[in-house]
């Protein structure tokens, strides 16, 4: 993101080798590209600013640049190989998105297969639940994600329609608001029921 940009593959996999192996045991769990909203990438011209908020960010930018994304679920994958490796996609809005996004990620294990690169066949694959839809359709995300990390600051800003960057609208920004536990507590039993991991 401070770059000029964006990183050639090598260069990626050997940041990303590095964290892997200086944290193992323990898991690296590295999210797939977020960028648009407040996170903003100059050399990336098609990313929006703050009016992309609710448009074109993070997964949903990734699926529509899959030479990004795929270049970056190779580097993921290859770096399983030197340490406790597992990833999830941000903003993920359903089971279609989720699907879509596995769709790619195959596509990259199977060029790493015809290519002979070696990668952990085993690594499990997370939804960051931010959206009021995926927090919602949890039941059924659970049946394809391996585990969930809540988003809070991103769920609690789209279940009070605000924006949390917007100084006029921050004494709206609730994070015990009754609806925004319920959300919480309702990925938290489907995680339970599920048998699947649940952070925040």
């Amino acid at each position: 993101m401070d770059g000029d940009r964006l990183p050639s593959e090598e260069e990626l996999f050997e940041n990303y080798r590095c964290v892997v192996e200086q944290v193992h045991p323990e898991a690296a769990i590295i999210r797939t590209l977020e960028v648009g909203g407040d996170k903003l990438v100059p050399h990336l011209d098609f990313v929006g600013g703050m009016d992309s908020l609710m448009n074109l960010r993070s997964i949903r930018l990734c699926l529509k640049h899959p030479g990004i994304f795929v270049t970056q679920l190779r580097v993921i994958l290859r770096a399983s190989e030197h340490g406790n490796v597992k990833f999830m996609y941000p903003m993920i809005s359903g089971l279609d998105a989720l699907r879509e996004a596995k769709w790619h990620r195959q596509k990259a294990r199977v060029g790493l297969t015809e290519e002979r690169i070696t990668y952990d066949s085993t690594i499990e694959v997370g939804i960051i639940i931010e959206l009021p839809s995926t927090a919602l359709t949890a039941d059924l995300l659970a049946q394809e994600a391996d585990f969930f990390s809540i988003g809070t600051n991103d769920l609690i800003q789209y279940a009070m329609a605000i924006n949390r960057r917007n100084e006029e609208t921050l004494d709206l920004y609730e994070p015990l608001h009754p609806s925004v536990l319920r959300i919480i507590q309702n990925v938290v039993n489907v995680g339970v029921a599920e048998g699947i991991d649940v952070s925040i």
